[in-house]
């Protein structure tokens, strides 16, 4: 008995602190905090003059969705392919952060699909065809 009541005594505060690091992991990010990420993005694009605006009620609905990291829609407003050096520009301009980007053309015929961790990481990337790219 003495070794279970130390085991608790001990444990309880590290079962309680693994506890919270997965609740917050699985909670939703804010309205807000993904509303000051569309601004804060979009304002970025504008300045830099790329030809990609946000659709930021479709990346809150694709945030709800997705449930652990922020998505960011973004639209190309120019007719043509999605280029790579768009791509890589656009990610240096986001912040570092966890993020999902959804790339479209301006027909929606086109997407490529992009996941960064907080130092800007590729850790996902779709369809293939197109990571594979050397542009």
């Amino acid at each position: 008995m003495m070794g279970l009541y130390f085991f608790f005594l001990f444990g309880t505060p590290y079962f309680q602190e693994y506890q919270l690091k997965i609740s917050n992991y699985l909670k939703t990010p804010s309205i807000e905090a993904q509303q000051s990420i569309i601004n804060s993005v979009g304002m970025n694009l504008k300045s830099n003059e790329v030809p990609y605006i946000i659709d930021s009620e479709l990346s809150i609905e694709r945030t709800r969705e997705e449930v652990i990291r922020n998505v960011l829609i973004i639209k190309k407003v120019v007719e043509g392919k999605i280029k790579r050096s768009e791509v890589d520009t656009i990610l240096n301009l986001v912040p570092n952060m966890e993020l999902k980007l959804v790339f479209y053309s301006k027909i929606k015929n086109d997407f490529v699909s992009i996941t960064i961790d907080e130092k800007k990481n590729i850790i996902n990337c779709g369809p293939v065809d197109y990571c594979m790219r050397n542009e």
